[in-house]
């Protein structure tokens, strides 16, 4: 059953990685910040890295599919294993248990990588790409386990 989320999950990233990505979020283009009552239930529940205000609706400078929710952040940081480690130690106590872990396809030059986690038959995809030199987007979106 989780391989077919695995594979799903991984045809649904192929489809949008081959969407424009923005370099950069430009001076005019914002997320929209998340409200109370219009957000995944277990939003709640994916904590946010060191010194970010909170998860933003969207992915700045991207048109998401009709149907596809994701929230994000951007996080100036060098090494992106920090993250990927700093959401393995904490994810855990939320409840949440890591059944899977990988790199994503290039991007251009950009790197990526997904981290999958279930809880109570929801699916948390957890990706970290490359924004800037400097700076890392980290998106999540929910998915029903079938």
């Amino acid at each position: 059953m989780k391989h077919k989320v695995i594979a799903y999950l991984l045809i649904l990233f192929s489809v949008s990685a081959c969407r424009p990505q923005a370099t950069s979020i430009p001076p005019h283009v914002t997320s929209t910040p998340v409200e109370e009552g219009e957000v995944h239930p277990e939003l709640q529940n994916i904590p946010v890295y060191t010194d970010v205000k909170g998860w933003e609706k969207g992915i700045p400078g991207v048109d998401l599919p009709k149907g596809y929710e994701a929230y994000s952040y951007i996080v100036r940081i060098d090494d992106p294993k920090t993250l990927i480690k700093f959401y393995k130690e904490n994810m855990p106590p939320n409840g949440w248990e890591l059944f899977n872990e990988g790199e994503t396809p290039k991007i251009g030059n950009r790197k990526g990588f997904v981290l999958l986690f279930s809880k109570e038959g929801t699916v948390a995809q957890l990706e970290i790409i490359q924004w800037t030199t400097a700076s890392w987007l980290v998106s999540v979106n929910f998915y029903d386990d079938p």
